[in-house]
């Protein structure tokens, strides 16, 4: 297809919005792309478009519309990438062509997809920059739910635009995991009953279920998957429901993850992927896992933090246990009660583990513990990680100190959980480090 670079009024729109669908399909192949690239080459793409219709300089009322929607995108993945103010910079562009569009036209008004997101992006902005302390939601809605569920009554008449409101609710709800729940309970039944989901539908849904610890609801969204009607399946969600049958322990996650490795033609989630088939196949006794530990050795350069974790983890190979992995897989799954008698099974076995084992065993059961709302047990063994020797090589330290500052904040502790937040970043954490640390600088900012 060539751009047609006549300038009236009628060929620059048609040009506008072709230039803003390129950076609309950028965008969502980025974000259901197997591959999980950096998210530098969409952005050029989508800032290439932005200027392209920019040149344009149309008096069509479509000109500031697709702008926005292409400083949107960006807001969003800058986001992702935790580039706050970057992100920032494209929100505002966004706001200042919405802005113009209502002096110009002032009966052209941005639709309710971009009211909403411009609401959620709003929302997460106070959060992040106006220094605002978590307080708890009272009883009801918070104001995104509400205005959520407000938009989706507009735009009732229009089933594609609803459709698409619905989809950008979970999308938000996954993408930013500090925001209150937006998706409740009544929404989850009807989605999870409508068995004509796409594929970016089921991506955002799953994702969104994850977050939320809703696993056997996240794992028949998965089984349901497939490509518009077509029964051809996202290769990513192959991947996501070996993993999701690997953590409740079920045979089946090895048809999955295989198929994913069979059709995957980029090393993008080789790693993780062998890592999780290694996992299956020591937990029941196969020597298969020998040839996954090769094939993670074989991925020479790792991009994504899953294939960093899977290369961090076979570094520690001679410390896999299976009671250890099995407590860990059942604890990712939501099955906290099982993962800790699995955990106690193993007490006969203590004298035998390494030191790195036994801080492992101390941190799962803290970790489980502390889901079950057993604080004081959780307490017990998040400070025995946390006052271990120094093992660097380990991220157990680091964690234990954030998630012990977490149970204090739900005990109403405040110094206490500002004592432990400052200590977990006093701890190195290997591979995790940058993230564990942001977050615990965050909590910090919003406890002071």
């Amino acid at each position: 297809m060539t751009w047609n670079n006549t300038h009236s009024i009628e060929n620059n729109s048609t040009n506008g919005i072709r230039f803003w669908l390129h950076g609309y399909q950028a965008f969502i192949f980025q974000i259901t792309s197997p591959a999980r690239l950096s998210n530098d080459s969409t952005l050029q793409v989508i800032q290439k478009m932005e200027q392209h219709i920019f040149e344009l300089d149309s008096e069509s009322p479509y000109f500031h519309y697709c702008l926005a929607d292409l400083c949107l995108m960006q807001s969003y993945l800058y986001f992702l990438d935790d580039e706050l103010l970057a992100a920032l910079t494209a929100f505002w562009k966004a706001k200042r062509h919405y802005s113009s569009n209502t002096e110009k036209f002032p009966g052209f008004l941005p639709n309710q997809k971009h009211q909403f997101i411009d609401k959620a992006v709003m929302d997460r902005l106070n959060d992040v920059f106006a220094n605002k302390k978590e307080t708890t939601q009272p009883i009801g809605e918070n104001p995104l739910t509400s205005f959520w569920h407000a938009t989706l009554l507009k735009s009732a008449q229009d089933l594609a635009l609803n459709r698409e409101i619905k989809l950008l609710g979970f999308l938000v709800e996954a993408s930013f995991d500090r925001n209150p729940t937006i998706v409740g309970s009544n929404e989850l039944d009807e989605i999870l009953h409508d068995t004509s989901k796409g594929p970016l539908e089921s991506f955002a849904i799953q994702m969104a279920l994850k977050k939320n610890e809703h696993y056997i609801k996240q794992l028949q969204v998965l089984n349901q998957a497939d490509s518009l009607g077509f029964n051809q399946r996202l290769n990513i969600l192959n991947l996501y429901l070996g993993v999701a049958y690997l953590n409740q322990i079920n045979p089946r996650a090895e048809m999955y993850l295989r198929e994913f490795l069979k059709h995957q033609q980029k090393e993008n989630l080789v790693a993780y992927a062998q890592l999780k088939l290694s996992w299956f196949y020591l937990l029941n006794d196969k020597m298969e896992f020998q040839n996954c530990l090769q094939k993670i050795n074989d991925v020479s350069n790792p991009r994504t933090l899953e294939d960093k974790q899977a290369k961090y983890e076979i570094v520690h190979v001679s410390g896999w246990n299976q009671g250890l992995i099995k407590s860990r897989l059942l604890f990712d799954g939501g099955d906290y009660r099982q993962s800790v008698t699995e955990l106690l099974k193993m007490k006969h076995e203590l004298p035998m583990l390494s030191k790195g084992q036994k801080l492992e065993y101390a941190y799962r059961l803290a970790r489980s513990y502390d889901k079950l709302c057993d604080y004081g047990k959780a307490v017990k063994f998040y400070q025995m990680v946390v006052n271990s020797e120094p093992q660097s090589e380990f991220y157990y330290p680091a964690y234990a100190a954030y998630y012990l500052a977490g149970v204090y904040l739900k005990l109403n502790k405040p110094d206490e959980a500002k004592v432990y937040f400052n200590a977990c970043l006093q701890k190195d954490s290997p591979i995790y480090k940058s993230a564990i640390h942001r977050k615990a600088k965050e909590s910090l900012r919003q406890l002071n």
